[in-house]
């Protein structure tokens, strides 16, 4: 058997590493090269729109820094008088090699021409500013605005090829007026230009859609786009020209591929060969301990001829079985305490003197005898029934009150307790303690959240006999303070005419008065001991009262 095992790995590698290699070739011929040439060519829109971008970081650059020079107090006072000092400081050559300046004008308000400079970089001297730039100047309409606070900046094509200049009206340094005149900045995109700012670039490019192609030499991709003029109109191309990876990138995978390939065919050979001398013999040797594993005393043995080595397998073996028979004994006792808290829950369910019924959604899950005992009907009647088919299972005399009693349920809000009292008339057989005609129950409803599953608990409580009491109590305290009340009018009533009686008796001399005045006295003394009765009495009823108003506020 192991024989043929090894001559099927073999024959298994020899296989994968033909399929492999062929695969390799076929795919980097027909689809990597062909994926890598189009992944270049759709990137030419984004070569093009960085050129374009680059450009506009040139612009960017000339008009923070005519802007600079635009909005200056010196400035604002060079147009208005043309004072020599300002040019010596300010517009020698230096200023223009060190800005990149190769045209400088300053206009006054009147259209004069206070100053105006050219410059060339590669003779270091000045040089006279080109005839076609005023009318390019009049023609775009750059000297028009007369509250030009933000440069103008762009390109304008003159005759000696293309400009980039930027015009500022010339403020005060806190940008304060009134515009004094305007300031051009300007610098020729020649051939130099270009070539600096492309050298400081990713991309090299010349000013000469968005569309590329491939050179006939098969070495760059040639890349043009548009740039406008200052007033966004197309002006020039840039041509772009990037180096064509396709052929040192498609060889360089293609080559990393085939070593791949090869790594992977050395690796199953050496796999081969660990598994034929050394994998297979050890394997024996496992499956040996692993079979006296099962023996009777589930102790492992040590077959003869075992390498040392498996000696830790023996130990781990062993303490794998004895964890196995400890969690098995433990998930045992674990399985009996749940089996019998569930039948303590079971019993506390059924024996439960309220009513308790589970919903899942609108139907009953589960409800214990007390809950049936209500209808009057047996506990498994109602078990998996839907509250819409409850009424058909009842008696008429719950009809009353059922439709309310489930539109509390159907409404009760996720997440929180509802309560509520529902009453319904005593059926004539009924025995109660109570001697009202309406049984009352106190209705809890909870929800209780079950593995993934939502349940709704209702919690049914019989308070007929709390409601009665209540009602009784009131009726008491009702009656309580109506003997009061009378009981203080009586003592009005009687020491009016004893009052009377007294005056009559001191305005006539009589030989009873004596007698009739302390009988008189009596009588009052005994409504004083009725009125010291009345405050106890009031004083009581005060403390029944406030008794009756908390247990209102707990719900008994």
């Amino acid at each position: 058997m192991r024989q043929s095992v090894f001559g099927h790995l073999i024959l298994a590698t020899l296989i994968f590493s033909v399929l492999l290699i062929s695969g390799v070739l076929l795919v980097s011929h027909f689809t990597v090269m062909q994926g890598i040439t189009d992944a270049e060519r759709a990137t030419a829109p984004e070569v093009a729109e960085k050129v374009v971008q680059i450009l506009k970081m040139e612009e960017k650059s000339l008009s923070i820094f005519t802007h600079d020079w635009g909005v200056w107090d010196d400035t604002y006072q060079f147009v208005q008088n043309g004072n020599d000092q300002y040019v010596q400081s300010n517009l020698q050559e230096g200023t223009f090699s060190a800005s990149q300046l190769d045209l400088a004008i300053f206009i006054n308000k009147t259209g004069g021409v206070v100053f105006q400079k050219g410059y060339d970089p590669q003779k270091e001297s000045a040089v006279s500013i080109p005839d076609d730039l005023y009318d390019l100047l009049s023609r775009y309409e750059l000297l028009t605005d007369p509250y030009l606070v933000d440069p103008i900046t762009g390109i304008i094509p003159l005759k000696s090829g293309p400009v980039l200049i930027a015009v500022q009206g010339i403020y005060r340094s806190d940008e304060t007026g009134p515009q004094e005149g305007y300031l051009i900045f300007g610098r020729y995109l020649d051939e130099d230009r270009i070539m600096e700012i492309s050298n400081n670039s990713v991309f090299p490019f010349q000013i000469v859609g968005t569309y590329a192609e491939l050179d006939p030499t098969g070495q760059t991709f040639i890349i043009y786009s548009v740039i406008s003029d200052i007033r966004d109109n197309p002006a020039y191309l840039v041509k772009t020209e990037i180096p064509f990876r396709t052929p040192y990138t498609s060889s360089l995978i293609l080559s990393l591929i085939l070593t791949t390939a090869i790594l992977c065919g050395l690796f199953f050979a050496g796999l081969i060969l660990y598994y034929r001398r050394y994998l297979l013999f050890h394997l024996h040797g496992i499956a040996n301990i692993l079979d006296s594993s099962q023996s009777p005393d589930c102790q492992p043995r040590i077959p003869p001829n075992t390498p040392a080595e498996l000696t830790p397998l023996v130990q781990a073996v062993d303490n794998t079985a004895s964890s196995l028979r400890k969690h098995q004994d433990e998930l045992a006792r674990t399985q009996e305490e749940l089996a019998e808290a569930e039948e303590r829950i079971r019993i506390l369910f059924e024996q439960a003197q309220d009513a308790i019924c589970v919903l899942d959604g609108t139907k009953i899950v589960d409800c214990n005898q007390a809950f049936s005992n209500i209808f009057e009907k047996d506990r498994g009647s109602f078990i998996g029934q839907d509250l819409s088919h409850l009424a058909a299972l009842i008696d008429m005399r719950y009809s009353s009150s059922l439709h309310g009693f489930f539109q509390r349920i159907l409404d009760h809000p996720v997440g929180s307790d509802t309560r509520f009292e529902w009453s319904f008339p005593v059926s004539s057989g009924h025995i109660s303690e109570a001697s009202s005609d309406q049984v009352v129950f106190d209705i809890l409803i909870r929800d209780i959240r079950y593995h993934d599953n939502s349940l709704v608990f209702i919690i049914a409580r019989d308070i007929t006999r709390q409601v009665e009491f209540q009602q009784n109590q009131e009726r008491l305290l009702q009656q309580l303070e109506d003997n009061l009340v009378h009981m203080g009018a009586l003592n009005d009533q009687i020491r009016n005419p004893l009052t009377i009686i007294s005056t009559l008796v001191d305005e006539n001399e009589s030989p009873e008065k004596d007698r009739i005045l302390h009988e008189v006295g009596r009588i009052d003394k005994l409504i004083d001991r009725l009125d010291d009765g009345f405050i106890s009495s009031e004083k009581v009823w005060q403390y029944l009262h406030k008794k009756h108003e908390k247990l209102e506020d707990t719900g008994f």
